[in-house]
């Protein structure tokens, strides 16, 4: 008896074995190149996807050339999917749409309503032309053309059609990042979601949203710092009803002009920093709509009558960014003596220091200008150059500039490093100036002809160089008055 058990128990093992080896036959591998998260170009043995596919296993597989599916497919674990240039992965069509989850990361039935387990990351190659067509369910909200525990998009070219696009596991868990590429999304139903996850974040790539559903992207936290995202049509950014939803963006461009609610979050935080980011919204709700600490943003729907915004925004500004181009400012104000531009961030100071080390004088002249720090700040670049000195009035009211240099290879270091005939008042300065063998000063480096006036400044750095290392200033043609140096001046 025990022998018939276990003959029996062998033939069946077999027979297993058999079966596995006949399930996995379509499995042809092949080395195959991809661009990572980083932006560098990886090689990696991929599995090639077929048509007769209705299961990926966990690993990579790439999309070689045209593939056609007309069922769902279903990840048995974490999927790297390589979408190779020139290659298109298409499931469904307009007439014969994909039923249930298109692509669905869980390990129950297609049409359960559990949760999922498994993320799906897609790659694209050097030219970014593969890509991924999903005709999807328009017959119930239930489904979307992506269901996975996250999803992360590192490239290629991605369209998903149907009554919602992508969403992720979990109420409080699950991820939809963006890095590159191209994602657009059209949405079937006004109940739809084009993006339905708790984290939302993009980096990079392009991502447009339109059709019927009322949320484009439905997240409770929601995070940009580059790329470029529109939402056209119905659709709106809403994060859910949770008291500590929140929208906070830094870079990028943002476009949203559906007919709802824009941008609707229990706290929307604007924080722009480089010149061309900008954001553009129909609406903004929220329980607080601020700008990001140290920094300032502008509308600059007419950049001759720019307003500028600081701190959280009451009823009234909210419904004044509406719909206009919002972007980030460096200065606040026309360098009027009744007007002057104002610095409150080490950015706003940068990019002072930017413009005095163009050549363009004629463009970025500070001569009869007015300059007023607003914050205390903290810096490590140096405002003028030989070829550009700062000519203008400077007015530090009361203010702390901490610096940190260290200059080896050049003369003068100096909060203002080259000036001509300007004049710096009620300023403090703090931190190190440290020219090692060349020159250095508290406040100024080098004033060429045409007397500079320095007033009612304070200096308590370490003042550290070579020859001519002042407290205040390092050179002649310059008058100081009621000023106070109470640092250390190390040099020869």
């Amino acid at each position: 008896m025990k022998t018939t058990k276990f003959f029996i128990h062998r033939a069946t093992m077999t027979l297993l074995v058999m079966l596995l080896t006949v399930t996995t036959a379509w499995a042809e591998t092949e080395t195959v190149s991809y661009i990572d998260a980083a932006g560098n170009t990886q090689s990696v043995e991929a599995t090639v996807l077929t048509s007769d596919v209705t299961t990926i296993p966990a690993g990579w597989c790439v999309v070689k050339d045209y593939t056609f599916f007309n069922q769902p497919i279903q990840l048995m674990g974490d999927v790297n999917l390589i979408l190779a240039d020139g290659a298109t992965m298409t499931m469904g069509s307009n007439e014969n749409r994909v039923g249930a989850h298109a692509i669905y990361g869980g390990r129950g039935s297609l049409v359960a309503s559990g949760g999922t387990d498994y993320g799906l990351r897609i790659y694209g190659q050097s030219e970014q032309s593969g890509t991924l067509d999903i005709w999807g369910t328009t017959n119930s909200t239930s489904y979307a053309c992506i269901k996975v525990r996250d999803l992360f998009v590192y490239g290629g070219n991605i369209s998903l059609r149907g009554c919602n696009g992508i969403s992720t596991r979990g109420q409080f868990d699950g991820y939809v990042n963006i890095y590159r590429g191209t994602v657009n999304i059209t949405t079937s139903k006004n109940t739809g979601k084009g993006i339905n996850s708790y984290f939302f974040r993009m980096f990079g790539g392009a991502l447009n949203i339109n059709g019927l559903g009322e949320k484009a992207i439905y997240s409770n936290r929601f995070s940009m710092s580059g790329g470029t995202l529109s939402v056209y049509d119905y659709g709106n950014i809403a994060n859910s009803d949770d008291a500590s939803s929140t929208f906070e963006m830094t870079g990028g461009h943002l476009y949203v002009n559906g007919t709802k609610k824009g941008i609707y979050a229990n706290t929307v935080t604007l924080g722009l920093t480089q010149d061309n980011d900008l954001i553009e919204v129909n609406n903004y709700y929220g329980s607080d709509v601020k700008v990001a600490t140290g920094k300032i943003m502008m509308d600059a729907t007419d950049p001759e009558s720019p307003i500028y915004y600081m701190g959280t925004l009451d009823v009234d500004q909210k419904a004044a960014i509406a719909g206009k181009v919002i972007k980030a400012a460096k200065f606040k104000g026309t360098g009027a003596v009744d007007d002057p531009y104002m610095i409150y961030t080490a950015a706003g100071w940068n990019t002072f220091c930017e413009m005095l080390a163009s050549d363009d004088v004629a463009k970025y002249d500070f001569n009869g200008k007015y300059v007023k720090l607003g914050n205390d700040i903290t810096v490590n670049t140096m405002a003028g150059t030989e070829n550009h000195p700062f000519s203008g009035n400077f007015d530090g009211d009361g203010h702390t500039l901490t610096v940190n240099y260290a200059i080896t290879e050049q003369s003068f270091a100096a909060p203002f490093r080259y000036v001509q005939g300007a004049t710096i008042e009620n300023l403090n300065v703090e931190g190190s100036i440290n020219a090692s063998s060349y020159r250095a000063g508290g406040i100024v480096g080098h004033t060429f002809t045409h007397t500079s006036t320095i007033t009612n400044c304070r200096v308590s750095a370490t003042v550290s160089g070579g020859d001519y290392t002042g407290g205040i200033s390092t050179g002649a043609y310059v008058e100081i008055n009621h000023c106070v140096f109470n640092g250390k001046i190390l040099g020869n």
